[in-house]
């Protein structure tokens, strides 16, 4: 029988067509090594949000399985991923007043609480909180107030939030499949921590995870996420599209997409002929693979066009930099394509190694739950090890308990 481990955690990465577990095990080096990876198709899911309990249900069930089998060790607790297709992004101010006194991290607190307090008044939950820009009698720019003095601090803060009555289907539907639910983690949020370098974060970039279901962006500079949306249109409708414009089966398109896909023809393509199996259809027919590029550039640059749009409707300019991640960044010349089109340096973000486990970290598919294990050790971990010799400081325990439930 296997049994639950006090050095372990689990993160679960629910995305629109996969279900992925992933367990992992805290190090002497306050690390952690990936010890179970389980896969499984997901059903009852759409677009990021829970469309069937009982096959989502399943769907969890398998994946948590297949990873405790690997692994040798049971998952009781997880930590849940939620796509940006699910969540709200949104900026807001608070302000309070500190006449005559130096700032102290119990102004910073007070401003943070203000803000949650008016999403709460919205009836959404709070996913994560960012600080992006503390303003001390109007000056803007200030990263850390602390001990300065001034008569007026206010702050803008990034909240990602998700409604209530989502959150609290895909709670049930992980409550069902055994597990409890350690915390929330944004998809995109964990996405960057994964591929992106600190230099990244820092000087800005722009993310664009190509998932099955859903594509997200996110924007992060100044050590913060600073914004982050999606739109429910992803991997499945390039196979999708291929199907239909070439009567082929979706099994079919998908092989060939994986096999032959790219997204800028060349000459070499014009001449390059593909064979196929029709749908419906015992024999085999040719097609020319300049063909079925066009069908993926259309698709691709509608992605693109949406993203262009939704950025612009909240006034923000693109970064002079872009990382692709996902199964779709695999597609042929997809980085070319995309530093022509937006006249930006394109790169692929591969998830940074944690472990040496067959390589399998290093699958673009793992970008997300990899994240997480950074999001543990920056946010989580380090405040545990702190107090990790002080096993009897009671307000310390409290403390981390409180910011893990208010700010993570």
């Amino acid at each position: 029988m296997l049994k639950n481990k006090v050095n372990i955690v689990t993160i679960l990465d629910i995305c629109s067509t996969k279900v992925v577990c992933v367990i992992a095990k805290l190090m002497h080096n306050k690390k952690y090594d990936v010890i179970g990876i389980g896969y499984t198709r997901a059903e009852g899911i759409k677009s990021g949000m829970i469309s069937d309990i009982s096959l989502a249900q399943n769907s969890i069930i398998s994946a948590v399985s297949a990873a405790e089998k690997m692994a040798g060790t049971k998952a009781t607790r997880a930590y849940i991923t939620i796509s940006s297709n699910s969540l709200l992004s949104h900026h807001i101010v608070t302000q309070i007043a500190v006449t005559g006194k130096d700032i102290t991290n119990k102004d910073l607190n007070k401003l943070s609480l203000d803000a949650i307090q008016i999403c709460k008044n919205q009836q959404l939950e709070i996913i994560h909180t960012f600080a992006c820009d503390y303003i001390l009698d109007d000056n803007r720019g200030i990263l850390n107030p602390i001990g300065m003095y001034g008569n007026k601090l206010a702050c803008r803060f990034h909240i990602l939030s998700a409604p209530s009555n989502n959150l609290l289907n895909l709670h049930n539907c992980i409550i069902k499949a055994g597990l409890e639910i350690e915390n929330y983690v944004s998809a995109a949020y964990a996405a960057g921590l994964a591929c992106l370098t600190k230099d990244d974060i820092e000087t800005g970039v722009t993310l664009i995870d190509f998932g099955a279901g859903v594509t997200s962006f996110a924007i992060f500079e100044n050590d913060q996420l600073v914004y982050a949306d999606a739109i429910p249109i992803g991997g499945n409708h390039i196979t999708s599209d291929i199907a239909k414009m070439l009567c082929l089966t979706i099994s079919e398109s998908e092989r060939i997409k994986n096999l032959y896909g790219g997204v800028i023809p060349t000459d070499l393509d014009l001449n390059e002929i593909i064979d196929v199996k029709m749908e419906n259809d015992d024999d085999h027919h040719d097609i020319n693979r300049a063909q079925l590029i066009e069908i993926i550039q259309a698709r691709i640059e509608e992605i693109i066009q949406i993203i262009e749009d939704k950025l612009r409707n909240y006034s923000i300019t693109n970064n002079n930099k872009i990382v692709i991640t996902g199964g779709v960044a695999r597609t042929l010349r997809l980085k070319e394509f995309l530093a022509h089109r937006l006249k930006a340096k394109v790169l692929i973000g591969y998830p940074k190694k944690i472990s040496t486990m067959n390589n399998q970290n290093n699958s673009l598919e793992l970008s997300t739950a990899l994240g997480v294990l950074s999001h543990i050790n920056d946010n989580i971990m380090s405040a545990v090890m702190d107090g990790f010799d002080q096993k009897n400081n009671t307000h310390l325990k409290n403390l981390i308990s409180w910011f893990k439930k208010t700010f993570l």
